[in-house]
């Protein structure tokens, strides 16, 4: 639905320079929205990113290490906060902020090692 509604692209156009000064593959940006959502949906975008790309292709390393790398952050949050009744007071900004961290260093190691 993300997709099909054209909001994949007014994203890519809008983030496309930080993704370029971050030097992220624009193509990762429907993973690195989903992934922290829903797992089965960011599966599907990933399974998507390997039909369209290529398995060997470098877009497609830095999704496997983001998909290895990252969890569904507003599911563990609400999973495991809502059973023991804690506050997410900074939990899911620090959650997010891990997440944008290993988005970086997975495209980083990738490129260390890939490129």
């Amino acid at each position: 639905m993300f997709t099909a509604s054209g909001a994949t692209e007014v994203l890519s156009k809008l983030l496309y320079p930080i993704f370029d000064f971050l030097k992220i593959p624009v193509d990762l940006l429907p993973l690195i929205v989903t992934r922290p959502l829903s797992s089965g949906a960011s599966i599907a975008v990933y399974e998507e990113l390997v039909q369209r790309c290529g398995i060997d292709s470098f877009e497609v390393l830095c999704g496997s290490i983001i998909m290895a790398s990252t969890d569904t952050v507003f599911y563990v949050v609400g999973v495991y906060f809502s059973t023991m009744r804690l506050k997410t007071r900074y939990t899911i900004p620090c959650a997010l902020l891990t997440t944008v961290f290993c988005i970086f260093i997975s495209c980083a190691i990738c490129r260390l090692f890939f490129e």
